[in-house]
């Protein structure tokens, strides 16, 4: 049985606080015996011809570790915005994966795992530290109350810069300055290397939000609803598009990804009308009641990410979370 491993840093670099021992002892993880042999062409013939494929279960905690601690093994898929190989590395993860558990997984299975690990990891640092105002050291404790964290803590390097930009927008808030960036400023580098895995634009879902400047909170003056070109502040930067799955696996030898043609569904077109309408008001309400700003901008975070945490069946257990966790206190 073997743990993940832990990260090793470059020659002479300072340790990142993600990059030192864990904080918590490391669940053991099953480890190639070299009693299951599979080359690439029988892992390539069983996912085209669906043959003995596992379909993983939301319970499936080791064989996701597993998932992240085999991508760990190959910088490639994580570290950089090249997208040419990612057919290759998920066929090498999921040969790991089988020689290590005995389950295949195709591709997009493997894309999917790793791509909720990447999400979690997003969510709960941007929870961190524009909701709860966390110190560097406070937001690695919190991160190792995830049971995934010391899995997958190696996205945090290609994030790095991110989450510099989070923290950058939260001190901002705390000072009450409403800005935005420019897509500019991130292309030259204040981003670079997070959101890009699949560079093609192809491989990007719409952002809920438009990329127009916000208004200034402070400002006041007669407004009307948002419409199909005015559609309220701007969340882009903070909130990342995130990515659809990676295309089926090429039937051949080719390393080339094919275009997996998307959809827009009613129900996502609805659902970011609703979340327009509640950005105009929750913007028109704190023009209103600037006093309140503070306490409307935790109720809005609050509700958000309680969701992270726990999955809700009801309205009313999400309110009764909230009250729990939110003693009655005067907000500035």
């Amino acid at each position: 049985m073997i743990h993940a491993q832990e990260i090793k840093p470059f020659p002479f670099k300072t340790l990142e606080l993600w990059e030192g021992p864990p904080l918590y002892p490391l669940e053991d993880l099953p480890e190639d015996d070299g009693t299951r042999q599979m080359s690439l062409m029988e892992y390539m013939d069983a996912v085209r011809k669906q043959r003995g494929l596992h379909m993983p279960k939301h319970s499936d905690h080791i064989l996701k570790k597993v998932v992240f601690n085999e991508i760990e093994k190959i910088p490639g898929m994580w570290s950089t915005k090249a997208t040419t190989n990612q057919p290759k590395f998920y066929q090498c993860v999921g040969i790991g994966v089988y020689k290590r558990t005995g389950k295949i997984l195709p591709p997009k299975y493997l894309a999917t795992i790793f791509k909720f690990g990447k999400d979690a990891i997003r969510n709960r640092l941007r929870n961190a530290i524009l909701h709860k105002r966390l110190s560097p050291v406070e937001v690695e404790e919190h991160m190792w109350r995830w049971d995934f964290y010391g899995y997958i803590r190696y996205y945090r390097t290609p994030l790095k810069p991110w989450e510099q930009f989070v923290r950058k927008q939260a001190n901002a808030l705390d000072q009450k300055i409403y800005h935005d960036v420019e897509d500019s400023a991130i292309e030259d580098g204040e981003m670079m290397g997070v959101e890009e895995e699949y560079s093609p634009p192809q491989y990007y879902a719409q952002p809920l939000y438009s990329a127009q400047h916000p208004e200034k909170l402070h400002q006041n003056h007669q407004y009307s609803p948002p419409n199909v070109n005015q559609q309220g502040v701007q969340m882009s930067q903070m909130y990342p598009p995130r990515m659809r799955e990676v295309p089926s696996l090429p039937t051949s030898n080719s390393s080339a990804c094919e275009e997996k043609p998307g959809s827009s569904s009613s129900f996502a077109i609805d659902f970011e009308r609703e979340m327009n309408q509640i950005t105009y008001h929750a913007t028109r309400i704190a023009r209103e009641q600037p006093h309140r700003v503070k306490m409307i901008r935790k109720v809005l975070f609050d509700s958000v990410f309680a969701f992270d945490e726990k999955e809700y069946n009801s309205a009313g257990e999400v309110y009764r979370d909230l009250a729990d966790r939110n003693p009655v206190r005067k907000f500035n």
